[in-house]
């Protein structure tokens, strides 16, 4: 659930599916980040809602909110960020309900102020446009299916976003926002 930019802890926490292993080593790999002094923490939200419903597409649905379990894992991380001693200078997160509420807990718990939390909506998750919501059977045919694995980095559901787009839209945002620190951060 946590990435860090040290390479060996970055690759011992990453949970996320292989493809956004790959799309944040590569942004992280294009940036400046390794050569600041900065500790950069990618945190995933909680489970949410939209998690649960398996049989639907996914993607934003920015409006998902967190089940009780999801609740639960935001707790427990911030129990495992006190237990590391890790202090935040700065909070952002996505726009999405679910990464506000995850940063909401996670702050709250932590004494961070809550009005410092900057919400982003470049750091939303990857746009299905509109599949969104829509049932799996009925998006991913066969053919579709074909189209995304003969180029995975391009591919598109729907009018939705490519990996590409969304590395695109991640690097922007990382170059605007992080670049500036000449002091050690945490963020």
């Amino acid at each position: 659930m946590l990435l860090s930019h040290e390479h060996s802890y970055y690759r011992r926490f990453c949970h996320f599916s292989s493809s956004y292993y790959v799309l944040f080593e590569n942004i992280l790999k294009q940036s400046l980040l390794l050569s600041c002094m900065i500790n950069l923490y990618l945190v995933r939200h909680g489970e949410s809602l939209a998690n649960l419903e398996t049989a639907c597409v996914g993607g934003r649905r920015s409006e998902s909110l967190l089940t009780y379990n999801g609740i639960t894992q935001s707790i427990l991380l911030c129990q495992r960020f006190k237990k590391e001693n890790i202090i935040f200078d700065e909070v952002y997160a996505s726009s999405a309900e679910r990464a506000k509420a995850t940063s909401a807990i996670v702050c709250a718990t932590m004494q961070y102020p809550l009005e410092k939390i900057v919400l982003c909506d470049d750091l939303q998750e990857i746009s299905h446009g509109d599949c969104e919501g829509e049932p799996r059977e009925k998006v991913w045919t066969q053919e579709v299916h074909k189209k995304a694995k003969s180029d995975p980095w391009n591919f598109k559901l729907g009018n939705g976003e490519s990996q590409r787009d969304v590395e695109e839209r991640v690097y922007g945002w990382i170059e605007k926002h992080l670049p500036n620190y000449q002091e050690n951060k945490t963020i």
